[in-house]
């Protein structure tokens, strides 16, 4: 996982850079920064995908 990276927020359909602060085997903490700027079609290419959080 690269340092700095694009962050799909799913519920605001949004992409945010995100700067990964740490990391512990496969999980990862990272800060939201700025919003970048997308196209209805790559939010649409975006939509919809499995992402799994472990609680």
């Amino acid at each position: 996982m690269p340092e700095l990276f694009h962050f799909f927020d799913e519920e605001n359909e949004s992409i945010y850079v995100a700067r990964l602060v740490w990391r512990r085997r496969l999980l990862l903490g990272a800060h939201r920064g700025r919003l970048v700027v997308a196209t209805p079609r790559r939010i649409a290419a975006l939509r919809g995908k499995f992402y799994a959080i472990e609680d």
